[in-house]
């Protein structure tokens, strides 16, 4: 019988690879679709990760503009994704264990970014515009020439 600790330790490894290859399977058919928020169906405003797994589909896809419009934080999302799963193979094999004060640190910085990116979100669409389904990304808007 495999025990509980070798369960946690195969889907460690197998959960980012299945996400990956998840997302890519998926490609552009999750554009096509409803939104699939809670929030966003329930309530009718977008919640802070409004359109982050198309952005991560899209940018696994090699479409950077595309995944910068559904989602900013797509790219960050993913490399925070990836350290996790290295470091979860590292405490699987007993090598690593992340500290405490710098996985809480990483939390509180994409918590803080997340709030930024929906507070203007909601500022320059509000509910009524999806944020980013579509419509030019106003972060590289603030920084391009046009």
């Amino acid at each position: 019988m495999i025990s509980f600790r070798r369960l946690v330790q195969l889907g460690l490894i197998i959960w980012f690879p299945a996400l990956v290859l998840l997302l890519r399977a998926l490609g552009s058919r999750l554009e096509e679709g409803p939104t699939t928020c809670l929030v966003r169906r329930t309530f009718g405003v977008p919640c802070p990760g409004c359109g982050m797994t198309r952005a991560l589909a899209a940018l696994l896809r090699g479409e950077w503009q595309k995944s910068l419009d559904y989602h900013p934080l797509a790219g960050w999302t993913l490399g925070l994704l990836g350290i996790g799963w290295a470091l979860g193979i590292g405490w699987a094999a007993g090598r690593t264990t992340p500290s405490p004060r710098w996985v809480v640190g990483v939390l509180l910085v994409t918590l803080g970014l997340l709030l930024v990116v929906w507070i203007v979100r909601l500022l320059l669409w509000g509910s009524e515009i999806p944020p980013g389904f579509g419509h030019p990304n106003p972060f590289i808007r603030m920084w391009s020439n046009g």
